[in-house]
């Protein structure tokens, strides 16, 4: 199958806070070997977010918490990543980094993220919203509820 390459320039541009930002967001893979032999290291593989082992939420979490608040999220790229300012995060980084700027315990978030039925997107989880490919949807929900125009 040879080399897959894929190159995405992302422009944000707010005039009336004067914020003008530019970056590239490329990713070489060889997906050759992945494809062929079904070997290849775990990397070489699109992520699954949608899927995430306690581990792998928990460190999202964590990571949450660190976010540079000047690394805003601006659109969701494809099912299981969301555009920042400086890159691209996983789609469940986004959800969590989200309710972290309303939740300030990172226990919270988590119990809230795995647990908590949200009535108004089909009676589910945030992880299992996630999971489907919505996760657009809770960002907007937790936007929504930051901005105060919701309960």
């Amino acid at each position: 199958m040879g080399n897959r390459t894929a190159r995405v320039r992302l422009v944000l541009s707010i005039p009336e806070k004067g914020v003008v930002a530019s970056t590239i967001i490329s990713e070489d893979r060889d997906w050759k070997g992945a494809q062929s032999s079904g070997e290849g290291r775990a990397n070489d593989r699109p992520p699954d977010h949608g899927c995430a082992t306690m581990a792998n939420l928990t460190s999202f979490l964590n990571e949450a918490f660190k976010a540079d608040p000047a690394d805003c999220l601006i659109c969701p790229m494809g099912d299981s990543g969301y555009a920042t300012l400086f890159g691209v995060v996983p789609a469940v980084l986004a959800v969590m980094r989200t309710a972290a700027e309303i939740e300030p315990c990172p226990e919270e978030v988590m119990t809230w993220y795995t647990r908590v039925r949200i009535r108004e997107l089909g009676d589910l989880t945030a992880e299992s919203l996630v999971a489907m490919g919505r996760t657009e949807a809770v960002v907007d929900f937790l936007r929504a509820i930051r901005d105060g125009k919701r309960g």
